[in-house]
């Protein structure tokens, strides 16, 4: 995934409010001006301008009302009559002072001030024909200061005629609007809600996040550069403290899929800034501007000039939430972003007083230049709001995830499946442990997994992404392939402030479940199905220029290859390949399996297995064109556990048009150069997110490799960090740029198709295909014996397997994840091991009845098991 890019910026940026007077030419607003800020207590003018814009003169009524945008609710109205004012005349109106009061609710929040002008007849009343009554109004403000802690999950946002808002009694809202985060954004941050449970706020949406594009809440776009919508808080009271935390979670773009070349028809999302090969900025991007009010401000209506910008967030796209946490003491702020490194800086300014106020504000602007493509809205999407004191610990449960980058797994995989949670620190880093669950549910809501771990400590600010022990779906997929993943924290304690304790997200099994043991099983990256038909997920042009003709190597021979990672011993039976029509000649392949290495991105040497070759030579298959075709190896290749790769390998000079599929080829580019340029593939976050509505997502930016000429052991990374990417571009078998060097080109087009190669490995009925796994190949806990137990009574036998040779841990930890005895920390051979516990602490004491968890540990497997102690 693109790193994010934390600056401090100092560039003057033009900004442009929307327009608030909304006028004919018979009435005007003079008093108050358009989205002014009114402070609870105080006392304003109301005044106007009426016109008489009939051709003869008239008697005119005059009204004015302030009345709530959001409950229709007015809190103010005034009536005056002006006697015979000739034709065109103007005349200025006063009607009296309006009046609030702090404590007065009503008065809280988003007005419309607006002045009516109607004429009336020789014994007063209104004609209702007359064709030149006028309306016309601005937007008002009502603010006070707003208590601490503050936490905003958009629950409360409010509803108007022009759309949904932020909750109006906590911001000052410039064109951002709430959406419904389910269906605009992926994996949304907690609190979440079930459709079955009617959702929340006046649209029940299923997660409300803040929208900020570049249209205002009409949808009109904002004229001008460097502009978009503002949010604003209301003032908080910060005086006395010395410290204090503000925080919020944002996702570029939204929920957008971005296959090869993703930017053809439209800009998607808001644009990043592009460097040279000098770290020169050759075309800016759209950056959401942190800025905090000038404390020599005043608290209500600050002048245009007095917001101090702290930080930007660079333009981008993301799969999933980033978080933005920024730690403030008088002098100084540190700013810390999900992929980066905490950033000090310093505040000229002490920003601690009884106003203090921050916002957001997008700077963005229309890349397109009225040429093709054009250019979207730039969405930025963020949740979580949190301003707080930090005297407490305060965790966010930000994801929970089973990840996996296949688009279908074989059988055999499911009996390890890894299940992640990711962890946030808003607060300060904290010393107390507590624990986290992770829970999966079938489809009829019963319960296949559930563990739950100790966490010790974690960086003030920082994410961590912890693995829980692996799921072994082989017994519930049968007859379910659609999950849902929760995670939360085990105490309630740490999770003060905020309403971010709990979240889930769905997993699609994607496995093959007939009955039949010869359905394939199949490690897959492309998204033609778990069945694929005949001509699906091949989408390439390439020679013939025709959608469908494929991929490949012409005028010479080369290779594709795909990796792919066994959890446990196996069994390789061959490949399913998709080989197009642009060629159906019975050309010379050779299919192989090459060792891997977890840190490589291009394979090895050809797997040795002594009396079953890891590598055949066939013809294509005549005929059978255009659709998946099976390829085996004279004998199944039974292989350990780790990482391989299997090639496909064009042996003859014609061009081998292997399909191509472009769901997640998608890259962007940061540094363009004609001779150093720098792609970020997007599909390259190791704990992902979904990509389509039945399929998951993991990082594919290392699943793929191509070698040229076959056989020369000339590999190449699908997609360098540097240089170009393979594409379908005629006649540059390793170019993936349609750009124009020189940037006269407002846009780029990047990316890359993948191979289209499934490797065949299990079967349905098997455990592991064939394979009989010995007695100690499962890494984990064996039998617990006796469980529960009394320890004065007897200690309880704990029984493990070690799948390798490795230094390991062996901790009891309580329900609250403090670490109460420390068992064993060594180094064992791999196999079966068993050890005990008498039911002391590390203090030799006797530990008090209750719950208790035994946890196994090396350098990146962990199980844990349950142990209930009794009297």
């Amino acid at each position: 995934m693109q790193k994010l890019i934390l600056t401090v910026l100092l560039l003057v940026a033009s900004f442009s409010l929307l327009e608030a007077q909304v006028t004919q030419r018979g009435a005007f607003v003079t008093s108050p001006s358009a989205d002014e800020e009114i402070c609870l207590s105080s006392s304003i003018p109301i005044s106007g301008r009426v016109t008489n814009r009939d051709a003869v003169m008239r008697t005119l009524l005059a009204r004015f009302e302030i009345r709530n945008m959001v409950t229709g609710i007015g809190t103010f109205s005034a009536s005056i009559t002006l006697l015979d004012v000739p034709a065109g005349a103007s005349v200025d109106t006063a009607f009296g002072q309006y009046v609030t009061n702090p404590n007065l609710l009503a008065q809280l929040g988003s007005f419309f001030a607006c002045i009516h002008v109607f004429a009336l007849d020789s014994v007063g009343g209104v004609i209702a024909s007359w064709p030149f009554a006028d309306s016309a109004c601005v937007r008002l403000f009502g603010i006070r200061t707003t208590s601490l802690p503050s936490n905003d999950p958009e629950d409360n946002y409010s509803k108007t005629a022009g759309g949904d808002i932020p909750d109006q009694t906590r911001w000052v809202s410039i064109g951002a609007t709430v959406v419904d985060g389910d269906s605009e954004t992926w994996d949304p941050p907690p609190p979440r809600y079930t459709p079955e449970g009617g959702g929340v706020g006046p649209s029940n949406f299923s997660d409300p996040v803040v929208k900020m594009d570049r249209s205002d809440v009409n949808g009109k776009l904002y004229e001008g550069s460097g502009v978009g919508d503002t949010l604003a808080s209301f003032p908080f009271n910060l005086t006395g403290q010395i410290k204090a935390v503000l925080t919020f979670d944002f996702m570029r773009s939204g929920k957008h899929l971005y296959p090869d070349r993703w930017d053809v028809s439209i800009m998607t999302g808001p644009e990043q800034t592009v460097l040279n090969a000098k770290g020169e900025v050759i075309r800016p991007g759209d950056s959401l501007i942190l800025e905090f009010k000038d404390p020599s401000e005043p608290s209500c209506n600050p002048s245009a000039n007095g917001w101090r910008r702290i930080a930007g967030i660079d333009g981008g796209h993301d799969l999933e939430f980033q978080s933005f946490w920024i730690w403030m003491t008088d002098t100084s702020a540190t700013i810390r972003l999900t992929d980066g490194q905490p950033q000090t800086i310093p505040l000229d300014r002490n920003y601690f007083t009884d106003g203090f106020r921050y916002r957001l504000r997008l700077k963005a602007n229309n890349n397109s230049a009225n040429i093709s493509p054009a250019d979207d809205n730039d969405p930025w999407y963020i949740d979580h709001f949190t301003l707080m004191i930090p005297r407490r610990p305060e965790l966010e449960v930000k994801w929970a995830r089973v990840v996996t980058p296949y688009t279908k797994i074989p059988f055999s995989a499911a009996a390890a499946l890894p299940v992640y949670l990711g962890i946030r620190s808003i607060a300060e880093g904290f010393g107390i442990p507590t624990s986290i669950k992770a829970e999966i549910t079938d489809e009829g809501g019963n319960s296949v997994y559930f563990q739950s771990m100790p966490l010790n400590s974690m960086p003030a600010g920082g994410d961590t992404v912890i693995r829980m022990p692996d799921w072994n779906a082989q017994s519930v997929i049968k007859t379910s392939s659609k999950f849902t993943v929760t995670g939360s924290l085990s105490s309630s304690s740490f999770d003060e402030y905020t309403q971010d304790d709990e979240t889930f997200s769905t997993y699609f099994s994607n496995i093959e479940t007939g009955t039949d043991n010869s359905a394939f099983q199949e490690f897959a990256y492309d998204d033609a199905g778990i069945s694929p038909n005949a001509g699906g997920g091949n989408d390439i042009p390439f020679i013939a220029q025709i959608t469908g003709a494929g991929i490949g190597f012409q005028n010479g021979s080369g290779s594709y290859a795909v990796k792919f990672t066994l959890p446990f011993a196996d069994t390789i039976q061959g490949a399913r390949i998709y080989f197009a029509g642009g060629n159906p000649a019975p050309d010379a392949i050779r299919i192989s399996i090459l060792e891997g290495n977890p840190n490589s991105c291009v394979p090895g040497e050809v797997v040795q297995m002594s009396g079953s070759p890891a590598t055949i030579e066939e013809a294509r298959q005549g005929g059978l064109f255009n659709q998946f075709w099976a390829y085996f190896f004279p004998k199944p290749i039974v292989l350990p556990r780790g990482v391989y790769w299997m090639s496909v390998s064009q042996l003859s000079l014609n061009t081998m048009t292997m399909g191509g599929d472009l769901s997640r080829g998608g890259g962007v580019i940061t540094v363009a150069d004609d001779s150093r340029q720098q792609i970020a593939p997007l599909y390259s976050s190791p704990y992902g997110t979904q990509w389509s509505p039945t399929q998951n997502n993991g990082d594919v930016s290392c699943a793929f490799a191509v070698e040229t000429m076959a056989g020369s052991g000339n590999w190449s990374e699908w997609m360098p960090p540097i240089g170009f990417w393979p594409t379908n571009v005629s006649g540059h078998s390793n170019q993936a740029l349609s750009w124009d060097p020189t940037l006269t080109a407002p846009y780029i087009k990047a990316g890359s198709f993948m191979p289209m190669i499934r490797v065949i490995a299990g079967s349905l009925q098997s455990v592991h295909s064939g394979v009989t796994p010995p007695a100690n190949q499962d890494f984990g806990f064996g039998d617990i014996y006796p469980n529960p137990f009394t320890p004065v009574a007897k200690a309880i036998k704990l029984s493990f397997t070690l799948t390798e040779d490795a230094p390991y841990s062996l901790v009891i930890d309580d329900e609250f994840g403090r670490e109460v005895r420390v068992l064993a920390k060594e180094k064992l051979e791999k196999g079966s091991h068993a050890a005990f516990w008498d039911g002391r602490d590390d203090a030799g004491a006797y530990v008090p009845p209750g719950v208790y968890f035994c946890r196994l540990q090396t350098a990146d497997r962990t199980a844990i098991v349950k142990i209930l102690v009794v009297e």
